[in-house]
């Protein structure tokens, strides 16, 4: 998995499946005598085999009832190859331990093709084809193909237009499209079918787009208390939670999220990795690196290899900061290699961790032709150009990124900065000010020469 629109992708992806089956995170494996054999195959292929989870954490109860619900599923599916809902289910426990595991390419390829398959067979009902529809739309999502999974959402709507969930897809296609106009109608139909955890996560989102901070943690909170606490979903809108108080500077608000995270669902990486954050903020790098060797540990999550590789740059371990890039670099050369756009991601490693402006643009570009609306992506182009020196152009991308009103000391940071190389340097240093008040613990790109900057003026 990948960070994306500061995790917004991935709890969108987390989300939006509604799986019944939840645990915790593993580092994965490739060993054959490490997989579950389904030996079984539909009329067009066989289905892939599934990871068995190892350490503490494959004693939970939930492992063991995955087990039980793959070994019963893959007797039906000997017995009639076709069987529908079998077939689904499947598709969803293979979606459910891709990111438990992170073995995207071993599950998402096969998941598209097993659905794919699914849509063919004769005498499908209509419900049957809407959560393959529904399934296949989250896949795409999480692959980052956008307008295919937002057409795929609306192939699906028709047949079962009172599902809050399928809304839920389109508001995130949209979203990432940065369509928003859109994703609002859709999150306002999603909130009127079914307040639930999944319609507040997406209303806190979408405020947080347009510079409602406050309003973006009611909502989150709400989509916490929405949920069962221990579960996944639970866990990472607590964990998004915490990263708004983040965002704003409160760091003790922030951690007491995290740690409220770890409570509930132990060993949970992504809250981990969120109490490393914080510690580097207060300078606390040992204990930084202790959490993300952790976090490693239990999942090897391509946004911890950034976090640690950040981390050696700001200790001054260079080499080491390198070799975790390259780390890096090889994990998303095999994501995309079985399917999962990763140009953003690129252009973010070579951006941050390799200061390779001319190689991170021509992956930022590559996303832009995509989805030229997204304020992300914008912000990317904006930070890219910035560093190359094209001024004109990074403000160009700048307006894009801010016609919501959003809010982050990022964008006042490049605003400031930006008005500053244009002359303006009362204007800019107000947006500095305004960027050091949001939140005093900075660690973007540009803050320390904003620091800098400001002692100047």
């Amino acid at each position: 998995m990948t960070p994306t629109t500061a995790g917004y992708l991935l709890t969108a992806i987390l989300l939006s499946s509604l799986l019944i089956l939840n645990g915790c995170s593993e580092a994965k494996t490739h060993k054959k005598d490490t997989m579950i054999h389904s030996s079984t195959q539909t009329s067009q292929q066989a289905l892939p085999d599934v990871f068995i989870r190892t350490g503490a954490l494959s004693e939970t109860a939930e492992w063991d009832r995955t087990i039980q619900v793959v070994a019963q599923l893959t007797e039906r599916l000997k017995e009639e190859p076709d069987h529908v809902s079998s077939l689904i289910r499947m598709s969803q426990i293979f979606m459910n331990e891709a990111r438990i595991t992170g073995e995207h390419g071993h599950y998402y390829p096969a998941i598209l093709d097993i659905l794919n398959h699914v849509l063919t067979v004769p005498g499908i009902s209509d419900d049957e084809r809407f959560d393959a529809l529904s399934m296949k739309s989250a896949v795409l999502l999480s692959q980052h193909r956008f307008p295919e999974a937002r057409d795929v959402a609306l192939e699906a709507v028709p047949l079962r237009p009172h599902n809050a969930q399928i809304y839920g897809a389109l508001v995130d296609a949209h979203v990432e499209l940065g369509q928003y106009t859109e994703a609002i109608v859709f999150a306002e139909k999603m909130m009127d079918l079914r307040p639930d955890l999944l319609s507040y996560s997406r209303a806190s989102y979408l405020r947080e787009i347009h510079g409602d901070m406050e309003g973006a943690k009611e909502a989150m909170d709400l989509a916490v208390k929405s949920g069962y606490p221990g579960n996944e979903n639970t866990a990472w809108c607590r964990l998004t939670l915490g990263q708004l108080h983040e965002k704003t500077g409160d760091l003790e608000a922030a951690e007491a999220q995290y740690r409220q995270a770890l409570a509930e669902r132990p060993d949970y990486p992504f809250a981990t990795a969120a109490l490393a954050s914080v510690a580097q903020k207060k300078g606390e790098y040992a204990q930084a690196e202790e959490l993300l060797e952790s976090a490693i540990a239990v999942i090897p999550e391509v946004s911890f290899y950034v976090q640690m590789a950040e981390l050696y740059a700001s200790t001054d371990r260079e080499e080491e900061s390198q070799q975790k890039f390259q780390e890096v670099l090889n994990m998303m050369a095999d994501d995309e290699l079985h399917g999962h756009r990763m140009d953003i991601e690129y252009a973010k490693a070579y951006l941050h961790l390799d200061q390779d402006y001319t190689a991170a643009l021509q992956r930022a570009m590559v996303e832009y032709e995509q989805r030229p609306k997204n304020i992300e992506v914008n912000k990317l182009l904006a930070q890219i150009h910035f560093a190359m020196g094209n001024v004109d152009k990074a403000a160009q991308h700048l307006d894009v990124a801010t016609r919501t009103n959003t809010q982050s000391h990022e964008l006042l940071n490049l605003k400031g900065l930006i008005e500053v190389e244009k002359g303006n340097d009362e204007v800019g240093k107000n947006y500095l000010l305004l960027s050091k008040k949001m939140n005093p613990y900075q660690s973007d790109m540009y803050s320390k020469t904003a620091t800098e900057l400001m002692a100047t003026l």
